[in-house]
């Protein structure tokens, strides 16, 4: 990790905690104006509770630069802002409920989507790590289905591979999702270059740093049998050469004719 990401993680996380507390704040505020007694915090002003969730706010989109894991940081602050409010709420009270409902919504969408951050971030740190390191092959394309996803205009496509290891393995059949470029996706019988994953053979990815690889060439054509009449110019010239007697290039010579 860079100092620059780590810095921006730094604010970013800090923006986070503090538009939790301003949340926590504004509920608190609400809590006591609705039941008419004096805040706690002198003159019960939203001022500070207002601006601590605008400026953490800020904080954290800033610090999304350095991961999309901060999207879901923002929302599991200020849900657990929420939530802590709602807490301490007495029972029955407006901020109880809504803190409650409004805090747990946020906090369950925040950590669902700081697990998912932190998944693709890992499936994207393992990609690298294969196609640095693991083994290159050919893979011939069987299937092409769209699976109606694309990104930035993008499809992500469904292909059925016939893989072909380096090494003496066999060819097996694998099926790969995979977002390729709009003006470049693969058709059936395009062999394209791969990359498999020293862990885990049968785990397949597509080099994207390689174009399609060029059409397997055709095996030669079989030659045709040589005609009567270049069997005997070679009988012939065994014979001239004493490779054959007289009996034998007759002989051969008579077979020959027969056939």
């Amino acid at each position: 990790m860079s100092l620059r990401v780590a810095v921006l993680l730094v604010i970013g996380w800090a923006g986070c905690a503090a538009a939790g507390y301003g949340i926590h704040g504004l509920l608190s505020f609400a809590q006591c104006w609705d039941s008419g007694t004096v805040c706690q915090d002198g003159n019960g002003s939203t001022g500070g509770p207002v601006a601590a969730l605008v400026i953490g706010i800020i904080a954290a989109v800033v610090g999304m630069a350095g991961g999309a894991v901060m999207f879901g940081s923002l929302f599991a602050g200020i849900g657990i802002g929420a939530l802590t409010a709602g807490i301490q709420a007495p029972s029955g009270e407006f901020a109880r409920s809504f803190g409650l409902l409004f805090g747990g919504f946020f906090t369950a969408i925040g950590l669902l989507a700081v697990l998912g951050a932190v998944r693709m971030r890992a499936a994207a740190r393992r990609r690298t790590l294969v196609l640095q390191g693991g083994v290159r092959g050919v893979a011939v394309v069987l299937d092409v289905q769209d699976t109606g996803v694309s990104i930035n205009d993008n499809p992500s496509v469904r292909l059925t591979l016939d893989v072909t290891p380096p090494d003496e393995s066999p060819p097996f059949r694998t099926t790969v999702r995979q977002i390729v470029s709009r003006v470049r996706v693969p058709r059936p019988g395009d062999r394209l270059a791969v990359v498999l994953d020293p862990a885990d053979p049968t785990r397949v990815l597509l080099d994207d740093h390689k174009t399609p690889l060029p059409p397997a060439p055709a095996p030669a054509p079989a030659s045709a049998p040589p005609s009567p009449l270049d069997e005997l110019e070679g009988l012939a010239r065994l014979h001239e050469t004493g490779a054959l007697t007289d009996e034998e290039f007759a002989r051969l010579k008579a077979r020959l004719i027969e056939q």
